[in-house]
């Protein structure tokens, strides 16, 4: 990426009143990212991964129900199938 800036940006800028940031937005930017991870930061991220995958499973597990009565036969009747082939296929 070069340094040199682009017309088309500059334009929409120009155009907006607006100044290009400088050093001092930089710097800002730069402390922000840098900000060592606070405990309720680690245990809020945790809890959100922890709902995500929840939501996940629960979405898998309750969406076949929603499909109609065929499905739900197929599916049972491949987990039936699924389950009796691993447990021959274990020594």
């Amino acid at each position: 990426m070069s340094d040199e800036l682009d017309p088309t940006l500059l334009r929409l800028f120009v155009e907006a009143n607006e100044p290009l940031p400088g050093a001092d937005f930089s710097a800002q930017l730069t402390a922000h990212l840098h900000r060592p991870p606070t405990w309720p930061g680690l245990a809020q991220s945790l809890r959100f991964a922890v709902r995500g995958a929840l939501a996940g499973i629960m979405s898998g597990v309750v969406t076949p129900f929603r499909m109609g009565g065929g499905y739900v036969g197929a599916m049972i009747a491949s987990a039936a199938a699924l389950t009796l082939w691993i447990t021959l296929q274990t020594p």
